[in-house]
């Protein structure tokens, strides 16, 4: 999973945590609720949060805040992370063809995102749980969209 700061150029990978429900969307929602966590620990309160997912049942959820149970800890979370840090949000649909770079980033494919942002800075982020425990991944590190299954 990976998602991307236009602002600073940053690319963040995690890879998926295998304890994730075979939701096709899961990961896509995890990976907006690591976005907002990140952002929210750097941004001042009062200011706004915009993110972008190409997935239209994520943004129904975040937009609804109404969800499946599977999903109720997820939006639980990124709803308490925005309050504590007193900063206003809004996740919004982007086209897919528009998600070049975070897509690129979720398939852990870093050159097609050099290709695509040049001077892009990628750093490693380890994906919430949003089921109270550590969490466990797939893949081994590396160094937002949700990985494709």
């Amino acid at each position: 999973m990976g998602f991307w700061l236009p602002e600073t150029n940053s690319g963040y990978y995690s890879a998926t945590p295998v304890d994730t429900p075979p939701l096709i969307y899961y990961v896509e929602a995890l990976c907006v609720l690591a976005a907002i966590t990140h952002c929210c620990s750097i941004m001042s309160p009062g200011q706004k949060l915009l993110v972008y997912t190409d997935n239209m049942n994520v943004v129904d959820i975040f937009s609804s805040l109404r969800c499946r149970p599977e999903f109720n800890n997820i939006l639980k979370d990124a709803i308490s992370t925005r309050v504590n840090a007193d900063v206003d949000m809004r996740v919004l649909h982007v086209a897919g063809d528009m998600n070049g770079i975070a897509d690129a980033i979720s398939r852990a494919d870093f050159n097609r995102a050099r290709t695509l942002a040049p001077n892009i800075s990628f750093h490693d982020f380890s994906a919430p749980s949003p089921f109270g425990k550590a969490t466990t991944t797939q893949t081994p590190s590396l160094v937002a969209g949700g990985n494709k299954k």
